[in-house]
């Protein structure tokens, strides 16, 4: 917790370009979240993401999906089937793709996982790592809101709120090529 992260840049599978967070130079940090096209409990809170970038990107908190999937081991999370997902949800913050390399530096095991990351400076710093909240399925019903009490609290300049909570969902599948995958993608 609190170590700085380095800055990347993916493919926006929203518009197809090229988008990395030092783009967003006004934010005060960002809701990062890793999902996934074909992740079921992906899909229960897409509308809960697109809610987060209505509530805390005019404050200064951007959100930033990042696919975490190498397409080429996962065709099904490739740029085109990412664009229809954000059109078809009308996503209004950047879908990242090809995002593996990312995922595994940030030690991302689940879709949908947050990190709340904070500028100090020119450095972004991890503030909270986790779920989106507790109840996938029933999101109305004594629902505690991990990202957004992280994100109201650094806004306010508290450290009064949960810094790590077990993520719900999909565990990714981190699949790196070895030699061997490339001698038989040869043939």
């Amino acid at each position: 917790m609190n170590s700085s992260v380095k800055d990347f840049k993916l493919k926006n599978a929203v518009d197809g370009n090229m988008v990395s967070l030092s783009d967003y130079q006004d934010a005060k940090g960002f809701i990062l979240v890793f999902i996934s096209n074909s992740c079921p409990t992906t899909q229960l809170y897409e509308e809960r993401i697109i809610k987060l970038q209505e509530k805390y990107a005019h404050k200064g908190y951007q959100v930033v999906a990042v696919n975490p999937y190498n397409p080429t081991y996962h065709p099904q999370e490739g740029f085109e089937n990412s664009n229809k997902m954000a059109t078809r949800k009308q996503y209004n913050f950047p879908y990242l793709v090809n995002g593996y390399e990312v995922a595994q530096r940030f030690g991302a095991i689940k879709t949908p996982q947050v990190y709340v990351l904070q500028k100090k400076g020119k450095r972004l710093k991890i503030k909270y790592i986790g779920a989106i909240d507790n109840k996938p399925r029933l999101p109305k019903y004594h629902n505690t809101k991990y990202t957004e009490r992280a994100v109201k609290s650094l806004l306010a300049g508290s450290k009064r709120y949960t810094k790590v909570t077990r993520p719900l969902g999909t565990t990714i599948d981190h699949y790196v090529p070895t030699k061997a995958d490339e001698l038989v993608s040869r043939k």
